[in-house]
């Protein structure tokens, strides 16, 4: 048996899936903080279908377009005011385009994924409902759309 591979016999060590609890977001290089959800990290790609004379068994399908899903970020409202002045500044046609990334880390802080996006701007910003009974925090969405995503770990 070669040396260093002690009960493994060749198999390589499993690795365990990371959380997808530890991430934050990046606005062009800054660390704008951590945030409570993100969704919409998604690509897909577009495809034609062409059906080819004399051939009934299948239907070939020829890639189109890479699609996007716009990202959606979730916090607790803070005294900072920096994601709606950006979303601010877009609706009074001020076409501020940013890139950005959402960094995921694993439990001992190293980067496991870091997903770019380049040229997005804010489309839409919202705020949980108040409510004088309750006794939750207040959390403010803001939906980014972009001209496109690659990821590097």
């Amino acid at each position: 048996m070669p040396k260093n591979m002690g009960n493994t016999y060749g198999r390589k060590k499993k690795e365990m899936p990371v959380g997808s609890f530890h991430f934050g977001i990046e606005i062009d290089g800054i660390f704008e903080g951590s945030f409570l959800r993100v969704t919409g990290i998604a690509s897909e790609i577009e495809v034609e279908e062409y059906k080819e004379g004399g051939m009934n068994h299948f239907v070939h399908y020829m890639p189109v377009r890479v699609k996007y899903s716009n990202i959606i970020l979730e916090k607790g409202v803070t005294k900072s005011k920096e994601l709606l002045k950006w979303f601010n500044q877009v609706k009074e046609g001020i076409m501020n385009k940013k890139n950005f990334s959402i960094v995921l880390w694993n439990n001992g802080g190293e980067i496991i994924r870091r997903w770019n996006f380049q040229n997005g701007y804010p489309i839409k910003w919202e705020a949980s409902d108040l409510d004088a009974m309750g006794n939750s925090i207040l959390i403010e969405k803001i939906e980014l759309t972009h001209e496109g995503m690659n990821e590097n770990s």
